[in-house]
């Protein structure tokens, strides 16, 4: 219930509010045209297109990124996360990519 709701929100806001460090290439960095670019942001704008919305991405400083997801100032993170059976009890994640396939940049 709670994720449908969240869903309903980020459509109606019409963004989702993207986590992110931008500073780990080729993940998230900024390009030299000081645009942040890389897999995660790629990946970040086709979930937002799916979903139907824009991607508002938000760089934040590692230490502070799942409290931004706590305190919802941001919908998702999109970063490098280790997933630990603690973190698995508060937070879902994808499926691991155990491939540097895309490390392509």
């Amino acid at each position: 219930m709670r994720r449908k709701n969240l869903l309903n929100q980020i459509k109606e806001r019409g963004t989702l509010r993207v986590g992110l460090e931008g500073t780990y290439p080729p993940f998230s960095f900024q390009g030299d045209d000081g645009k942040l670019t890389g897999f995660e942001v790629e990946f970040a704008n086709e979930l937002a297109k799916h979903l139907g919305v824009k991607a508002d991405l938000k760089p934040t400083k590692w230490d502070g990124m799942l409290a931004s997801l706590d305190s919802k100032r941001i919908d998702v993170v999109i970063n490098q996360v280790t997933i630990s059976d603690e973190r698995k009890k508060k937070y879902d994640f994808s499926t691991h990519i155990p491939s540097p396939a895309c490390r392509r940049w």
